[in-house]
């Protein structure tokens, strides 16, 4: 059972059994959520950190939370992903995923190397979210094969830069989830080469 969860959610949860928890931001968008100040909305969204067992798996983003104060204090085991490489990070302490080189690298579990023919996953947020994945089938011992047909064939999620075909040479994505100016622009930055954009509304 997966499930995706908003500060709204956790306000009445009461217990949780997560094997895996994956924080890939803290954010700060307080107000949005009903809470008064930082301090309050933080301790919400850790909430889960506090009632899960020592035995739950924590997968993090790297860049986001790696100096974050809540984290130090998470009890359990602590992986990370980062779109850098070790040698950037210089972090002997590293556990986790990074990548360099067309290749993905985890480390933990002992070393395993996973080779990027070619992703169909676009832009920095959903690329994060894909390192975040192949943490999350590390961590449950997926084979190298289901991890690196993840990596070169997964069309991304649904109306999010989705992959949707490629016809003359040139590649087709969905990006309809983009509601306003702020999701529209990142999208567009996100994206290499020459483009051609398809939009309506404002």
């Amino acid at each position: 059972l997966v499930l995706e969860v908003s500060p709204w959610n956790l306000k009445n949860l009461e217990k949780i059994n997560a094997q895996i928890i994956i924080y890939p931001n803290a954010g700060d968008n307080y107000k949005n959520f009903g809470c008064n100040n930082i301090s309050e909305f933080m301790n919400l969204l850790f909430k889960p950190t506090k009632l899960s067992s020592k035995k739950t798996k924590y997968i993090l983003n790297y860049s986001e939370l790696h100096n974050h104060p809540y984290i130090k204090d998470i009890p359990g085991e602590k992986y990370w992903y980062t779109r850098k490489s070790k040698d950037i990070l210089k972090d002997e302490n590293f556990q986790g995923v990074s990548f360099e080189n067309r290749k993905i690298y985890g480390s933990f579990y002992g070393d395993h190397s996973f080779l990027v023919n070619e992703t169909l996953v676009q832009g920095k947020e959903s690329k994060e979210n894909l390192l975040a994945a192949i943490t999350c089938c590390m961590c449950l011992s997926l084979s190298k094969e289901t991890i690196e047909y993840l990596i070169n064939f997964f069309p991304g999620i649904s109306h999010r830069l989705e992959f949707v075909a490629l016809k003359n040479k040139v590649y087709f994505f969905n990006h309809s989830k983009a509601e306003d100016m702020i999701e529209f622009t990142r999208a567009i930055q996100s994206m290499t080469g020459p483009l051609i954009v398809i939009a309506g509304g404002k």
